[in-house]
């Protein structure tokens, strides 16, 4: 008896509904659903920036963008004209992550093994690393470039290409990443080999620090 009062609720309760669903009729112009090929869209809209030129605008636009990036890219974040002379080392040494072989075939540093590349090989450059847009960093840089037998001038800001007429060949240090790695905060700067470490010298651009100073760290890998 219970399910067929049940039954009989649900049967009423359909019938409501359905009465009360009334047919409103129509009201505007009805369309069929189309959605438009992006591609077609893309292909359209890049037609009409021919047409109309923006696309030779933005040709140029991008092609003069990189070709000023290329020629002065942006300036190394953290780096300040040297206030206070400081020397400080920088240790090159880094455990080995896997096995190295020699030719042969034959391990010569295992991995785990702590490594100084400065126990195989010696480094005669010099490296120099300037502000090129202080004139008094670029002398610096021009005098301290006939004292060494090479040298390389690395540049934390300013333009490649003028620079390289005045200085000759120069390089840029992108992202900071050199500056990052040794911990040079100052310019100019000069680092050479001491011993089985890299020194580093942040110094004023009217002179070079010939020993010493007092204020000493050092960095490590």
């Amino acid at each position: 008896m219970r399910a067929l009062n049940l039954a009989l609720t649900l049967c009423l309760a359909v019938t409501a509904v359905t009465a009360s669903a009334k047919n409103l009729g129509v009201w505007g112009q009805v369309y069929p659903i189309a959605e438009p090929d992006f591609l077609t869209f893309i292909h359209q809209r890049l037609d009409d920036m021919a047409a109309n030129g923006d696309m030779q605008k933005m040709q140029a636009q991008f092609t003069d963008n990189v070709t000023k990036h290329s020629l002065r890219p942006n300036p190394v974040a953290g780096i300040n004209t040297t206030s206070k002379p400081i020397t400080f080392y920088f240790d090159p040494t880094f455990i080995a992550p896997r096995n190295v072989y020699n030719q042969n075939g034959d391990i010569v540093v295992k991995a785990g093994t702590k490594v100084n590349p400065f126990d195989y090989v010696d480094y005669h450059t010099i490296l120099l690393f300037i502000n090129a847009d202080d004139p008094a960093q670029i002398d610096w840089a021009i005098t301290e470039k006939t004292k060494y037998p090479y040298t390389k001038i690395i540049l934390v800001q300013g333009n490649i290409v003028d620079h390289y007429k005045q200085i000759g060949r120069v390089y840029f240090d992108q992202e900071g990443v050199m500056c990052k790695k040794f911990g040079i905060t100052q310019v100019p700067a000069l680092v050479m080999q001491s011993g089985k470490k890299l020194e580093i010298q942040e110094v004023p651009a009217n002179k070079i620090i010939t020993q010493q100073p007092a204020s000493k760290v050092e960095v490590s890998s």
